[in-house]
């Protein structure tokens, strides 16, 4: 997020009097220029912000807030579960394969190993303590 993002979401950007704000300060522009009595307009502002701040409850607006992040967490978290099964079944599967793969290259050295114990005893090499 930018610096910006980060303070609208946390509601640093616009101070008391809506001053911050770079949509307020173009509407009092505006209006400056249609209406020629500049108490009015200040009149109208003050009124139109305080009538916004009345209909935007903070403590509203922050658990909003902290329910979006909840929101955020609990998708993150679903989402590292779903990694986490999915790794566990690669890693299962492949130490199955793993294992296997050793269990049928144990079997061929003893069986090599026994041809080769044969051919010693043939050619009358001994080969080994047994013999």
């Amino acid at each position: 997020r930018t610096e910006r993002e980060n303070h609208l979401f946390s509601g640093k950007l616009i101070d008391e009097n809506g001053e911050g704000n770079p949509a307020v300060e173009m509407v009092g522009n505006d209006l400056r220029e249609l209406i020629p009595n500049k108490y009015y307009v200040e009149h109208l502002q003050e009124e139109c912000f305080a009538y916004c701040k009345k209909e935007c409850d903070g403590e509203e607006m922050r658990m909003a807030q902290l329910r979006e992040l909840v929101t955020l967490a609990e998708t993150d978290v679903a989402l590292m579960r779903a990694r986490l099964a999915d790794c566990q079944d690669n890693t299962g599967s492949n130490m199955r394969n793993l294992a296997r793969r050793l269990a049928g290259l144990e079997t061929l050295v003893h069986n090599k190993l026994s041809d080769l114990v044969d051919i010693a005893e043939t050619a009358g090499v001994p080969a080994g303590p047994n013999t």
